[in-house]
């Protein structure tokens, strides 16, 4: 009966002797397979933090209206996106995002260009004004400055929590 540890200079594998048994001792570097692991599982978490909300709304031909979305999440809003499902024309649209109290969010606004073709994507991401409790709204102003009635639909991502 008998006790030995052999290790490599990188301590990375060694083998222990116990009543004449051999065990593997073999440890990953943690720097390197454990740490991706929790990078990896720590990835997965805020993805599955993330919640989306999508709406369709109308721009353009002269109408000018504020919409109101109801947040069923305890959440940060931190990001938005816009696609057109037509064309712009005449001039650009603005859709202006503000919190439950009616104030706009810090950097907060989609700005959709002059002559903006089918499919095209804008964005936001606001930084501040942007928590919500569940049950909240959100309340969207839609600008009136295109000539062109366009169907565009707005993605809304929360981060819960």
């Amino acid at each position: 009966m008998g006790n030995a540890l052999v290790s490599s200079n990188d301590n990375t594998e060694g083998t222990m002797n116990f009543d004449e048994t051999a065990y593997d001792m073999r440890v990953p570097n943690p720097k390197n397979a454990i740490g991706q692991a929790f990078t990896d599982l720590g990835a997965d978490i805020l993805r599955l933090r993330e919640q989306a909300v999508t709406i369709d709304i109308i721009i353009g031909n002269s109408w000018s209206y504020d919409l109101y979305v109801v947040i069923p999440w305890d959440c940060e809003i931190v990001k938005i996106w816009s696609v057109l499902q037509g064309e712009t024309a005449t001039a650009a649209e603005t859709i202006t995002f503000k919190n439950n109290a009616g104030t706009s969010m810090t950097a907060g606004v989609i700005t959709i260009a002059v002559d903006s073709a089918i499919g095209t994507i804008d964005e936001c991401t606001p930084t501040g004004n942007n928590l919500f409790a569940a049950g909240d709204k959100l309340k969207i102003t839609i600008g009136s400055e295109n000539s062109n009635t366009v169907r565009c639909e707005v993605t809304i991502l929360c981060n819960i929590g």
